[in-house]
């Protein structure tokens, strides 16, 4: 039975120890020299494995917290006019995946023309699928508030006694 952590627990201790960045080399300097020693290719893969869970808990809080800010009518508007701009979180976690996207597709086809990558291109969400991801829903709760605020403050005004 090996009672050895996984090494995608070991390279996360050691990038956190290190408190700045590790080559691959040095990464495998600490393993030593016995059979144990991964291969980079194992390396590297638990580098990915690391990477996507990373970006997966990131991703996750940054929806939590988006979705308890929500309440907020002032957060529902920032979050609707940041996403219709193509400067909000949802594009910002758009642009990251395609980049991660393009960078395994450039690394699997391992084919450089002249030591130059293919361009990268990306294009903004349009604005019927901004709309589709939420947007629709921040412009209804703040219309919800604005008939709201609203009512309580005719109402409020057709109670106020002027005498």
């Amino acid at each position: 039975m090996n009672d050895q952590p996984p090494l995608k627990n070991i390279i996360e201790g050691a990038l956190l120890a290190a408190g700045g960045p590790l080559t691959l080399d040095s990464l495998l300097g600490l393993f030593g020299t016995d059979e144990a020693t991964p291969t980079r290719e194992a390396l590297q893969l638990a580098l990915a494995t690391l990477e996507e869970d990373y970006r997966n808990r990131v991703d996750r809080q940054v929806r939590l917290a988006k979705a308890l800010n929500r309440i907020s009518p002032a957060a529902g508007f920032v979050y609707t006019a940041t996403e219709m701009a193509g400067t909000g979180i949802g594009e910002d976690s758009r642009l990251k995946r395609e980049v991660v996207r393009y960078r395994d597709q450039v690394l699997q086809t391992g084919t450089l023309e002249n030591n130059m990558a293919p361009a990268f291109s990306y294009k903004y969400r349009p604005l019927g699928e901004v709309m589709a991801e939420g947007g629709l829903f921040d412009i209804a709760w703040l219309l919800v508030f604005n008939v709201f605020f609203f009512a309580a403050g005719f109402v409020r005004f057709l109670r106020y006694d002027a005498r």
